[in-house]
């Protein structure tokens, strides 16, 4: 009588060089697809951000000055580098300057102006300025550019006149302000900044205590 064969073993079930080649080929592929999304979303998130934070502040600035300018009187045209910049008669053009100063409620001297910034690289880009009295000069809006004459000349203000018995009287200021974002970046993830638009603000305030 023949004895019984005995079964083999079955075979250990496994994958061949070529499947875990294709298996690592797609893991690789889908790491790739999640990291691109991944940066692309945070680099959205940080350009949103960044544009957010140039708007809030530049409006800020600009709601400033116009409340300062309609509440102030003696208004005149004011540039740190030249002393001769002043009003203008009302028939010629209004005047266009890097600055202006005002009398508060207070009775106290107020200046607001731009300057350049050589550490940006850009002859057009500096920061903003504000002095009230003798008080120490602070920076209030960071990489602001400026605008340009036909004349080639800087403003950021323009100014126009009316007569009056005691001279001269500011009769509208116009303010173009266009700022540069990045400047006051907040986020860890920087890799947006500087990416998002320049902010360009245009507002006019007529003073009040000039109308009376």
């Amino acid at each position: 009588m023949n004895a019984p064969r005995k079964s083999n073993p079955r075979r250990a079930a496994g994958l061949s060089l070529v499947e875990l080649l294709i298996a690592l080929s797609i893991s690789v592929w889908l790491l790739t697809a999640v990291m691109v999304a991944l940066d692309a979303s945070f680099h959205a998130y940080a350009t949103a951000a960044e544009s957010a934070s140039t708007q809030s502040s530049s409006r800020l600035v600009m709601q400033r000055v116009m409340t300062m300018i309609r509440s102030s009187t003696l208004h005149d045209a004011y540039d740190p580098g030249d002393a001769s910049v002043t009003l203008d008669q009302p028939a010629n053009p209004p005047v266009q300057c890097v600055g202006i100063q005002m009398i508060d409620t207070q009775g106290q001297l107020i200046r607001l102006w731009w300057a350049a910034n050589a550490s940006y690289g850009d002859a057009d880009l500096g920061d903003m300025y504000y002095k009230a009295g003798a008080n120490a000069t602070q920076p209030i809006l960071e990489s602001v550019r400026i605008q340009r004459t036909d004349a080639n000349d800087p403003y950021l203000f323009t100014l126009a006149s009316r007569s009056s018995d005691g001279g001269l009287l500011l009769s509208r200021a116009t303010m173009d302000l266009t700022v540069e974002p990045g400047a006051d970046a907040t986020l860890a993830l920087e890799s947006a900044q500087g990416v998002s638009s320049a902010v360009r603000l245009v507002a006019s305030a007529m003073p009040r205590r000039n109308l009376e």
